[in-house]
């Protein structure tokens, strides 16, 4: 079908490459798909992390973990802001020189971004305050925990988004 239409249409190829690139949850990416959806949904968003009592824990510390903590801590800098990576040095994935991954590590924590390296998420469950709130629980594989009022997957999920090709595909 052509954008906009309900009318199919059939292309002649010699080759067909679909670069869909991944899925990614909520907040990584928007889920709404029209411009209205989009601002209630950001809007909420934006409103849980300004009342976060007990700060955002943002886990991944590649690309998009970076930018988050990054993101959240230049927009609401009164907010506690913590990365937790699973490896000993950021952008673990990304073909990058040693020096450029510690220049990011130096910016986010001159930005007042929590840093804790060696962290692998191993769960993390709501638990009530004291004032009748909810607040998140990270527990990591070292033993070390967390206290979060809202926690933002920035791991990427594997999914390829493929399902609109045919099964025999």
């Amino acid at each position: 079908l052509l954008h906009g239409s309900d009318e199919a249409e059939v292309l002649d190829y010699d080759y067909f490459c679909a670069a869909t690139g991944y899925r990614r949850v909520w907040p990584v990416a928007p889920q709404s798909l029209t411009y209205k959806e989009y601002l209630t949904e950001t809007r909420n968003h934006i409103q849980e992390v300004a009342d976060a009592a007990n700060g955002v824990l943002v886990v991944g510390g590649g690309a998009v973990g970076i930018e988050m903590a990054a993101e959240l801590k230049l927009t609401m800098p009164h907010i506690k802001v913590t990365l937790a990576h699973s490896r000993d040095k950021l952008l673990s994935s990304e073909g990058l020189s040693d020096e450029c991954k510690d220049v990011a590590l130096d910016l986010l924590r001159d930005a007042n971004v929590d840093v804790l390296l060696n962290h692998r998420l191993e769960s993390y469950d709501p638990t009530e305050t004291s004032d009748g709130s909810t607040s998140y629980l990270a527990k990591f594989t070292n033993g070390n925990t967390v206290m979060a009022g809202v926690v933002i997957v920035g791991v990427s999920q594997s999914v390829p988004a493929t399902d609109f090709f045919p099964a025999t595909a």
